[in-house]
């Protein structure tokens, strides 16, 4: 306990040194930095995660009770006065499940790299779990080999991060075996950010989306969110309800649906004023060969979210905002110089924020 190679880690984490900054400072792998860490949290020391729009992830010091997330709410932080964010959109991969396709999974990854894009959504159903196949899917072994698979056979990337809600399959192992995938991913894939089950909102901006999968007796969170992306149904679908809400059910990445191939959706958010002005929605099948199936854009009216009373419904909520909100802007030269610069890596992270 606190010896001097994790005061180093506690130095690195004060001074604000981003995920990847720490393995080249300590010469450890992103494994080895998970470990210690959840050592760290072991010995009372607590610190938050902060998740930026170009894959950047910095570990922050807990100052204040309140920095702890106590809801299913995730911050992707953005830079200063951008208008424009991509992310990668992908559901029911069924890890476990024979179906699954793990090949195409990596050609995602690929796929983000190729294009310059750092963000994933995720969806759930991220593990087959326990009542697809039977009771007999429901023993120990089964359930822990398919979590072993999904710590050790998700792809990774020092420059992507998942956020994701975690499904009905997801919590299957959890109501038979205790076994919280949550609370794993947490502990041992810090670029997998996973809100919580049935419903994750992902605050963007002054913006948000819902991230939403089945569970019996669940609801859809109502976060006033102009974009609600569903899990669960396996096959793509797009709507624009009455009150002007962008309804989306992902298709599977796997070979589970039997109506419709292995897809992934992209999406092509503009912003005006930090609120989500337009989207455009692509889904993308790599089976065969990389193809576009859907493409279509669709306008969002920002002046009812810039009305709505959100110090009513959600206080803190507002009041968080309103800290992001006192970042101050700085040049494009500032920008390059800060990326380039390891002492200022804290700095650099002050650049990020809903705005």
């Amino acid at each position: 306990m606190f010896n001097d190679y994790y005061m180093k880690l506690v130095k690195c984490i004060d001074d604000g040194l981003t995920c990847n900054e720490i393995c080249n400072y300590l010469n450890i792998s992103r494994k080895q930095l998970y470990n210690f860490l959840l050592y760290l949290r072991n010995d009372g020391i607590n610190f938050n995660r902060k998740y930026l729009s170009n894959g950047v992830l910095i570990y922050e010091p807990v100052k204040r009770n309140r920095e702890l997330i106590k809801d299913n709410a995730i911050n992707l932080y953005t830079e200063y006065g951008s208008s424009e964010e991509k992310i990668l959109v992908i559901s029911d991969l069924h890890f476990g499940n024979e179906k699954e396709r793990i090949d195409l999974l990596k050609r995602v990854y690929e796929y983000c790299k190729e294009n310059d894009i750092h963000v994933i959504f995720n969806t759930g159903d991220i593990i087959d779990g326990t009542f697809t196949k039977g009771i007999k899917e429901r023993d120990a072994e089964t359930i822990y080999k398919q979590v072993k698979h999904i710590i050790d056979d998700y792809p990774f990337d020092k420059n992507i991060i998942n956020f994701g809600v975690l499904g009905d399959h997801d919590d299957s192992i959890r109501i038979y075996r205790n076994v919280n995938l949550k609370d794993i991913l947490d502990n041992k894939r810090h670029d997998i950010c996973v809100g919580g089950f049935n419903n994750t909102t992902i605050n963007i901006k002054n913006d948000c989306i819902n991230l939403y999968h089945h569970l019996n007796g669940g609801s859809i969170n109502n976060s006033y969110s102009p974009i609600v992306i569903k899990g669960h149904s396996h096959v793509f679908n797009i709507n624009k309800r009455d009150d002007g809400v962008i309804d989306i059910n992902a298709p599977s990445l796997s070979n589970v649906s039997i109506y419709s191939k292995p897809a992934c959706l992209l999406l092509d958010l503009k912003f005006t004023k930090g609120y989500i002005s337009e989207v455009e929605v692509e889904e993308i099948s790599f089976d065969d060969k990389e193809e576009i199936i859907y493409d279509n854009k669709f306008e969002i009216n920002t002046s009812k979210r810039e009305k709505i009373d959100y110090v009513k419904y959600e206080k803190s909520f507002v009041k968080e905002r309103e800290e992001f909100n006192k970042v101050e802007e700085v040049s494009n030269d500032d920008l390059v110089k800060l990326q380039k610069k390891f002492e200022l890596s804290r700095k650099r992270g002050k650049l990020w924020m809903k705005n």
